[in-house]
């Protein structure tokens, strides 16, 4: 009998124990000096992730890595997280401006904007939560007025991705991985490292931008706090299969929005069959174009 009754608890919380949400990273989507501005309102550190869809590695640590419940939970209270795919216009620059030559990178900046760690290659949960946690100081936390400042001049009007996709690249045989030296501004040893899969690092191709290609989304609500477009992002994530994502945009009077969006579809008819789940989930949406959000 208590076998059952935990059964049916757990079918009621969406596969999770007592309804609490699956653990998972949410990434924000939108302009790396709009993002950095976030971080030193609230006081956070910033996490960047640089991905593409052809990346295996990269594949690999967002199915693996930023999935695990350590991560995601530490992520959420003491980040902010940036998730910038190169074939998009808007990340190739971002990619350009921060140089940056190999995939997965990420980069860990402070609530001032300061650059303290990057790190050209795929991690286990382990490894990146202990530098996560490395960097987590209360200095590194706590925005200088200064910083703030010339952040928010930076801001743009508004922030949104204009996506494209290419067809994943499968290599012919096992890559061979190079071994990349971090930059890691602090001080002490760096942390064991943990188990790494490999290839460990992925070179980019030449750069050449594919025909664009136009993508769906189903938009089902628009907050002004992070805190509660998180929020909303559990409950859907309990009650539907797609991946649910966040965008960052502003609105006339430059006050942040958080744009909660379903799935990422290849057509219109293919989201407008999938409305019919989100309705059901007890949400109402519109279909948006992934560029013009």
């Amino acid at each position: 009998m208590k076998s059952w009754l935990l059964f049916l608890l757990i079918l009621a919380g969406g596969g999770s124990v007592l309804g609490q949400p699956k653990s998972s990273t949410h990434f924000l989507h939108g302009r790396l000096a709009d993002i950095q501005t976030l971080a030193s309102q609230e006081n956070k550190l910033l996490l960047v992730h640089f991905s593409a869809s052809w990346c295996m590695p990269c594949q690999w640590m967002e199915k693996n890595t930023f999935t695990d419940s350590d991560v995601a939970n530490f992520l959420q209270d003491n980040y902010l997280s940036l998730k910038i795919d190169i074939d998009d216009p808007v990340g190739f620059r971002e990619k350009e401006a921060l140089q940056v030559t190999l995939l997965p990178s990420l980069f860990i900046f402070n609530a001032s904007g300061t650059l303290l760690g990057r790190y050209e290659e795929s991690m286990a949960a382990d490894r990146l939560l202990a530098l996560l946690r490395k960097h987590n100081t209360a200095d590194n936390r706590l925005a200088s007025p200064t910083a703030r400042n010339n952040l928010t001049r930076e801001m743009s009007p508004t922030a949104h991705v204009d996506h494209l996709n290419k067809p994943a690249l499968i290599p012919e045989g096992p890559a061979t991985p190079t071994t990349p030296t971090p930059y890691d501004n602090t001080s002490g040893s760096a942390p064991s490292l943990g188990p790494v899969p490999p290839p460990s690092t992925t070179l980019l191709p030449h750069n050449v931008v594919p025909p664009p290609i136009i993508e769906y989304g189903i938009q089902v609500g628009v907050y002004s706090t992070y805190e509660s477009a998180i929020q909303q992002v559990h409950l859907l994530e309990n009650k539907i299969d797609k991946s649910v994502s966040i965008f960052f945009a502003k609105n006339a009077q430059q006050n942040p929005l958080y744009k909660i969006v379903v799935g990422k579809f290849d057509s219109q008819r293919e989201a407008q069959d999938y409305m019919i789940v989100v309705q059901r989930a007890g949400f109402q949406g519109y279909i948006k174009e992934w560029g013009k959000l």
